[in-house]
């Protein structure tokens, strides 16, 4: 099921139905809630439609989550996993970063808006996500770094699209 959402969240994007992804994306959170992923692809939708204080709440909710996440060993089949929704936190990271064009181009954009936002370590991420999403083609460029200028998420940049 959550292969599905993620797959039409992706094409939803990609046509640039953000109504679409921001519904899927809520009914995702209402399952899973707390889900670092959904969280920052909210985010997402939200500062694109112009709700930039929301987006920024969402990515620092979801960064804290993610820390909470990753602050201790994590052991197959732990009921304590399952009883705090980390199993499905885990399943929904793995489908948002399965190999696809359109998941590509979604992290790709949201470490634009990352890096707009001067949050560069959690761009840097997205940026590497979306090349992992992309990893049969060397069609998306990393740039791990912000000089001054850069252009901003709504300025002409190259993306998992772009031909060299």
């Amino acid at each position: 099921m959550l292969h599905a959402l993620f797959q039409l969240l992706g094409s939803h994007y990609a046509n640039d139905d953000l109504g679409a992804v921001e519904g899927l994306l809520r009914s995702i959170l209402a399952t899973v809630p707390n889900d670092p992923t959904s969280m920052k692809f909210l985010g997402l939708v939200y500062y694109r439609t112009g709700r930039i204080d929301q987006a920024e709440r969402l990515f620092d909710m979801a960064a804290r989550r993610q820390r909470s996440c990753t602050s201790f060993e994590i052991q197959p089949h732990d009921d304590f996993l399952s009883r705090h929704g980390y199993s499905a936190m885990a399943a929904c990271h793995l489908e948002a970063t399965r190999p696809d064009r359109n998941t590509a181009r979604t992290w790709y954009d949201l470490g634009l808006v990352l890096g707009d936002l001067g949050r560069r370590e959690e761009a840097t991420v997205a940026f590497l996500q979306a090349n992992s999403a992309r990893r049969q083609s060397p069609e998306v460029r990393i740039h791990a770094t912000f000089p001054a200028g850069t252009p901003s998420y709504g300025a002409s940049t190259a993306g998992p699209d772009d031909e060299d």
